[in-house]
């Protein structure tokens, strides 16, 4: 049952990733388009910027539950037995050491924003 629901929800953020790939490429091309007629589209480059993060992180959990994420595969591959089992704990502890600091620093980062009322740059001013 949970994982009938994991799959749709990794499903759905597939779908969210690919919306907002659409997104980008459509702000990009008004964006360009729109400097040759002098029309600007109001925090633009804010909005593409948000959509491509959104559409990274939306993406990640659907490719790797397709199986096409690329990592450490190329030497896991030529393992096998004990060396193996090794090595992809090696690069599951290395992997979580490297999300964990980034993690920390980044909560930090965003506890010190908050605490310092920080508003995005730009023409839309977003906390």
């Amino acid at each position: 049952m949970i994982r009938r629901a994991l799959d749709a929800l990794y499903l759905a953020a597939g779908w969210l990733a690919g919306f907002f790939l659409l997104t980008v490429f459509v702000l990009m091309v008004a964006l360009a388009v729109g400097r040759g007629f002098q029309l600007n589209i109001p925090s633009g480059d804010d909005f593409a910027a948000w959509s491509l993060a959104a559409m990274s992180f939306l993406g990640l959990a659907h490719t790797f539950k397709s199986g096409e994420m690329i990592r450490v595969g190329l030497l896991l591959e030529r393992l096998t037995g004990r060396a193996r089992w090794c090595a992809e704990v090696a690069a599951l502890s290395i992997g979580i050491v490297v999300i964990g600091y980034f993690a920390y620093h980044m909560a930090q980062l965003a506890r010190l924003s908050w605490l310092l009322a920080d508003m995005s740059q730009g023409v839309l001013a977003v906390p």
